[in-house]
């Protein structure tokens, strides 16, 4: 499922023009600025009924951007990191039901909903040199374990 989870993302996300990388997995070598991942990170799950349980599926976006040096170039930086998570938290709270997408299915699992989306800033890079957002979000599915192989 996390497959299917993260092709259906990549339509939501992977259009985004203010973008000029984007990845599917955890680059080591990220070429072309701004640039974003999008990596599976955890699930949960839980007993609803006997037959029944909830399983969510946890993914995390993050935006790197580089910094440059000096004030004008810090200052554009933060301006377009600032504009960057606006953008994919707006495209992802439009998309929370994953309207538009391909809802990724299987059997005995029903996609609910996708839940909140915290970010949280920092910098990476030998001496600070971008400056990143990491974007968290959950996908919640009812599983019938009776249905799933």
């Amino acid at each position: 499922m996390f497959d299917k989870i993260s092709t259906a993302l990549k339509s939501i996300l992977f259009t985004l023009t203010k973008v000029q990388s984007f990845y599917d997995f955890e680059a080591s070598n990220i070429e072309g600025f701004p640039a974003m991942t999008m990596v599976a990170s955890s699930n949960d799950s839980d007993y609803s009924t006997t037959t029944e349980n909830r399983r969510v599926y946890a993914f995390v976006v993050r935006l790197y951007v580089e910094r440059g040096s000096g004030n004008d170039s810090e200052r554009t930086c933060e301006a377009t990191m600032r504009d960057l998570v606006d953008t994919v938290l707006d495209r992802l709270d439009k998309n929370f039901i994953l309207s538009g997408t391909t809802v990724p299915t299987q059997s005995g699992y029903t996609f609910l909903f996708m839940s909140s989306t915290p970010s949280s800033w920092g910098y990476a890079g030998r001496e600070n040199e971008m400056r990143v957002a990491e974007i968290r979000f959950k996908l919640n599915f009812d599983i019938d374990t009776n249905i799933i192989s």
